[in-house]
This record gives C-alpha cells, structure tokens and sequence, in this order.
C-alpha cells in the first residue's frame, strides 16, 4: 500500500509543472523537452477547440487527434468538459493510465515476493513517472497492451480483441504488441475466437473512424512517411542511446537471462509476444522518441524478475 501511495504522488502531484528536461532532450533535434510540449499541444488541440466551440481546423502539419487517437481524443474531451481545460487536466488521462499499471502489471506475476518486486520497480521508474506526467496517449496505450495480455491469459477472447482495438484507437503503434502478447499467451482452445473477435473489431473501428476521414488518414500517412521507412538499425541505436543505457542499462542482461528461464508459461509468452511486437515498430521507425520504447520496458521487467527464480 505504501508503495502504491508514494507511486501515485509521484504521478499527480504539481501536474502542470514541466517535466525533466535532460530525459526529454532526444527529439527531433529541437533542443530540451521541444517535442514533447509541442506533442502535448498536437494531441489536445482538438479536444480544447471542441470544448471552447471552436471549428477544429487542421492544418497540413497539424494532427487530427479524432482520427489518429480517436480514443484519447474523446477522453480528453470528456474531461475537459467536466473539469474545464488546463495543463493539469490534460495530463490526468496519462497519470490515471499510469497509477492504473500500479495495480494491473504486478499481477503478471504469480509469486509474492517477485510481484511486489515488480510493483516496487514499475512505482519508482523515473521514465514511466514522467510520461504518466504528460498529456500525450502513450500510457494509455500501454494501458491497453497489459489488459490486453491479462484477458488473453484469462481466455477471454473478446476482452482481449476489444483491448487491442483500444490500445489501436489510443495510438496505433501500440497494436502490435498487444497483438502479439495477447496472441502468444491466450489458449489454444480460444485462439479462433480469438482472431475472429479481432478482425471483427477492428473492421467495425475501420469503418466507423478511418472510413469517413480516408483523405486526411493518407494525408498524414504521406507527410509521416519519411519517418516511418525500414530503419534496422534503428534498434541498436536506440538500445546505446544515453537514456537506455543509464537508466534500464542493467535491465537489458537480466532481461536477456529471462528469455532462457525453463518455465514458458502464458507470462513468459506475453513478454516475449510484446516484446517482438514493439521492436517491430521500433525497427520501423526512423523518428524515435523516448515513449515509443516504453513498452519494452514492462515486459523486460516481467523476464528480469526470473533470474530470482529458485
């Protein structure tokens, strides 16, 4: 429980203060935190003109958050309207998602001592408490990947399909880890439910939102295509990047020793599953940004505990 109250202060105390600057300073070139205060204003521009009754309007550089994090986008409308617009209350969203892993990721593991082990770590990362600090979708999105694998580990084929609609509709790089992890630990005997339930879904999710916004979805797809070319190496730049090395450094041998633990069951294989989903992304993306690695980080935690095993 203490563990728990001090992870959740660190989440939603002062939230309109500005977050870290040497953490954030890997973006785009643009000098300290740039990025990711100019992000925060992209994904909530629309939420914010909704409310104040303006016409949204989208410029050619701008991002339409109802298309491209259609799920964000409404809940940031939603709590905009009940709690009227600021920076604290935008950033609400991240810091629920990221108190809500307090409780949902430690019971990813089994044993006691390792699951308060896990909580303990999730609590105090630095790097996961202050992108739960910030009015951007990923902790919602990584959110939906942990739920995702709960439900397929549970064999609940619909929760599990709707959860990887939700992690897409939060943010689509978030799909194919919770695609792979749900898919790598759900049984056997739910797996056709499963894949149907998820094609179904995202079907319906096709239609309702990309469906009526097509040119503005291929207009984005276009003005982002340089960033998101094959770049292979995009990975080992990334695991020797000053933030990851200082950081998670140790995380990276333990996680590796994990992968060879002899017990394979459903945790091991949503680890592994996530974890193959989000270097598919990463390995896609030349524009690199700390918070597109942060789903590596709980399923390398998830195989590092293993090495306690005995």
């Amino acid at each position: 429980m203490v563990v728990i109250l001090v992870g959740g202060w660190l989440r939603f105390s002062d939230l309109g203060a500005d977050p870290p600057i040497p953490l954030l300073d890997r973006t785009w070139g643009e000098g300290p935190s740039g990025c990711y205060l100019s992000d925060e204003g992209w994904y909530n521009s629309n939420a914010l003109r909704w409310i104040l009754g303006y016409e949204p309007t989208f410029p050619p550089e701008q991002i339409n958050a109802a298309r491209l994090t259609p799920l964000f986008y409404h809940l940031q409308t939603g709590i905009f309207w009940a709690l009227d617009p600021s920076l604290s209350v935008a950033r609400l969203i991240a810091a629920f998602s990221g108190f809500l892993l307090l409780f949902i990721f430690p019971l990813m593991e089994t044993n006691p001592r390792r699951r308060l082990l896990l909580l303990v770590l999730v609590a105090l990362d630095f790097v996961l408490i202050t992108h739960s600090r910030l009015a951007l979708p990923d902790m919602l999105g990584i959110l939906c990947v942990i739920l995702a694998g709960h439900a397929a580990m549970r064999d609940r084929p619909h929760l599990a399909a709707g959860a990887i609609i939700a992690a897409f509709a939060a943010k689509p790089i978030y799909m194919p880890a919770a695609i792979l992890g749900a898919a790598a630990s759900i049984g056997r005997t739910v797996r056709l439910p499963f894949f149907l339930s998820t094609c179904f879904m995202g079907a319906i999710f096709l239609v309702a939102v990309y469906v009526p916004g097509w040119n503005e979805i291929v207009s984005l797809t276009e003005r982002l295509a340089p960033k998101r070319t094959l770049h292979p190496a995009g990975v080992l730049d990334y695991l020797w990047d000053g933030v990851w090395f200082y950081h998670w450094g140790p995380l990276i041998p333990l996680a590796l020793l994990g992968l060879f633990d002899k017990e394979r069951d459903r945790y091991y294989r949503w680890a592994v599953g996530t974890l193959a989903g989000a270097f598919i992304v990463l390995v896609s993306q030349r524009y690199q940004p700390l918070r597109y690695h942060l789903t590596l980080v709980l399923p390398a935690y998830l195989l590092a505990i293993r090495v306690t095993r005995g």
